[in-house]
């Protein structure tokens, strides 16, 4: 990983990305925003000189969160918040401190359901980066993520007022997909402009006006400035080419067990390349059509205000 050292890497299977694209893709295009901090690239993995594949190589995100960042009291990654399940706390590794942290972070969540709707924005604005918070949702709202209530780290540095909180994504694996559950924890929106949002912080963009408003700002400029359909390609085809360049020997691509389990056809270097291509290529159909329904469906809350 230029750039990178660490005495612990992650390798990921992405056994639920079955194309080995999504999850690189998304990660890249948040940490082109700076919502995704560990670096990360593909790999070929042998085990006693045995091919078993592509891997995503990744940086651990918490000791990376603690490398780039000062004075950070904690480190945590969201859980299914609907289903009442409490943060996983990673930093600090002491019980009674993690304890602590957790608290803090759960004070700050509750101030959605205990501040007057006008105060809203302003109060989370003391505690938590809420540009960084909207860009991180819209994106996933662009994208259609399916499932990514518990796809964030959340980490808070020591600042003169207390606590202040920052993210890094996580796991972005199910892009273009139906909210997972049904729907059953899904948020409702009127609009129907943020797609399968799920955590106690997003209930506050149905109780502030102006912070759904800055939502749809930043998914708008998402769209139309930062991640334009024509940016999305160009970025799809760079992925093909780096997951390409390690596809090239027949053990390898025989190795690709979730590939091959989903199209048998791709047993070989030649037909996972055609199989990963096709599906790619729907991807970005579907982004263009996903990327005019949301314009639209934008232009439609504009003209209600």
């Amino acid at each position: 990983v230029p750039g990178g050292a660490d005495d612990e890497f992650l390798l990921i299977s992405m056994c639920l990305d079955d194309r080995y694209f999504q999850q690189y893709l998304a990660n890249y295009l948040l940490q082109s925003e700076g919502l995704f901090l560990p670096r990360q690239r593909y790999v070929r993995l042998t085990i006693n000189g045995q091919d078993r594949g592509v891997y995503l190589l990744l940086e651990n995100p918490t000791e990376t969160i603690r490398r780039r960042h000062t004075s950070i009291g904690s480190v945590l990654r969201r859980r299914n918040e609907a289903n009442g399940n409490a943060p996983d706390m990673k930093w600090p590794q002491d019980p009674a401190e993690a304890e602590t942290a957790r608290q803090q972070y759960e004070a700050m969540v509750d101030l959605v359901w205990t501040t007057p709707p006008e105060e809203i924005e302003a109060t989370l604005a003391q505690y938590i980066d809420l540009d960084m918070f909207l860009q991180w949702l819209a994106f996933h709202s662009y994208v259609r993520n399916g499932d990514y209530v518990d796809e964030v780290y959340l980490f808070a540095s020591q600042e003169a007022d207390g606590p202040f909180y920052r993210l890094s994504g996580w796991d972005a694996d199910d892009l273009l997909s139906n909210c997972h559950h049904g729907g059953v924890n899904a948020l409702y929106d009127p609009y129907g402009i943020y797609y399968c949002a799920e955590g106690n912080l997003e209930h506050a963009l149905l109780y502030s006006p102006p912070l759904y408003e800055r939502f749809v700002n930043h998914l708008e400029a998402l769209i139309l400035d930062v991640m334009p359909y024509e940016t999305m390609v160009s970025t799809v085809f760079m992925v093909r080419d780096d997951l390409f360049s390690h596809l090239e020997e027949e053990s390898v691509c025989a190795a690709m067990v979730e590939l091959i389990n989903a199209n048998p056809q791709a047993s070989s270097c030649a037909g996972a390349k055609a199989d990963i291509d096709a599906q790619m290529q729907a991807f970005l159909s579907g982004l263009s059509q996903r990327s005019t329904s949301l314009l639209n469906l934008i232009e439609a809350y504009r003209a209600a205000q």
